[in-house]
């Protein structure tokens, strides 16, 4: 069942769902602008939701400590899977084209790492909206683009003091 962690702006809200093994989704629903403030919403007293604020606040940490449910992972595609271990390791606040995370698993298919992160259910956790187009352009996401934008702005005005990433 979905929990909602986090209303963001007039009509944004992150919701989760978490087993005792980790996070098995994240879903980022509604209208976001960059400058939307985020706020706590019912979720937030579990400790996924509690990590979901501490990323909003900068702080990646909680987020990347709570980790993935093992078997998102293990019901994904192979080729999904390293794609999706590879975008988490894009730093905060930075991005990489979808080429270059391709070459990093020693591939030329941009296109198939664009659909791969498009089927990402983990958005922050494994942090698909890091990764742009090769001119630079952010491109697509699954949550549509003002979200990309929002994410991509928080992370750049939002400097964590303790990220392990």
């Amino acid at each position: 069942m979905l929990e909602r962690a986090l209303r963001v702006g007039a009509g944004g809200a992150v919701l989760f769902e978490a087993s005792p093994a980790g996070l098995s989704r994240i879903v980022l629903a509604g209208e976001v602008r960059p400058g939307d403030e985020p706020r706590a919403a019912e979720g937030a007293s579990t400790p996924a939701g509690a990590a979901l604020l501490a990323w909003f606040s900068g702080d990646p940490a909680p987020l990347l400590a709570l980790g993935p449910d093992p078997r998102v992972f293990e019901a994904a595609s192979p080729f999904r899977a390293a794609v999706w271990r590879e975008a988490m390791r894009v730093p905060w606040g930075t991005t990489v084209t979808y080429g270059r995370l391709a070459a990093a698993l020693g591939k030329r298919c941009a296109r198939a790492v664009g659909r791969a992160l498009g089927a990402n259910p983990l958005p922050l956790l494994v942090p698909c909206h890091r990764v742009v187009r090769a001119d630079g352009s952010e491109g697509g996401f699954s949550a549509g683009r003002g979200w990309k934008s929002f994410l991509l702005e928080l992370e750049r005005t939002r400097t964590p003091e303790r990220s392990r990433i």
